[in-house]
């Protein structure tokens, strides 16, 4: 990573870091966006024993109704404030089945064949196409034989 990609990088981590109030309690709250984690739900449609993967969580839209539904989920995502106000969420819903990792989506490792559902919103846009490819191509590693993925391919 080049200086100048690594100063943007910071840029946008602390851009993400100061928008995390206003990102969970406007945006997320606003019509368009409950469309949205309504649609993403209904066609991940997470089973009990799921253990899940939300790519790019943010304060938790997606990661909250799938922890509610799923034996586990895991929240991914660069900025460390909205992964705090994910967890505290979590707290306050009694979500013992909730786990956060502060991680660029594009470095994430998991073991193969680990997981049951992957989901990501308003996240792979942040990838460059090439980082985007091996994104997924790793993301479907992930999943287990007949798991399922609402991230395109």
């Amino acid at each position: 990573m080049t200086a100048t990609s690594r100063r943007r990088a910071s840029q946008q981590l602390a851009a993400w870091d100061d928008r995390v109030l206003s990102w969970s309690e406007q945006v997320e709250a606003s019509e368009p966006f409950a469309r949205a984690r309504d649609t993403i739900f209904e066609l991940a449609d997470p089973r009990p024993t799921d253990r899940c993967v939300d790519l790019g969580a943010g304060a938790g839209l997606i990661t909250l109704p799938l922890a509610q539904a799923a034996a586990s989920a895991l929240a991914v995502d660069v900025a460390p404030m909205m992964l705090a106000t994910l967890a505290r969420r979590a707290r306050e819903e009694r979500l013992d089945n909730l786990d956060t990792r502060v991680c660029d989506m594009a470095r994430l490792s998991l073991e193969p064949a680990s997981v049951d559902l992957i989901v990501s919103n308003y996240a792979l846009h942040s990838l460059p196409h090439r980082g985007k490819q091996q994104l997924l191509e790793r993301a479907h590693s992930w999943l287990r034989p007949g798991a399922a993925s609402s991230l395109p391919t």
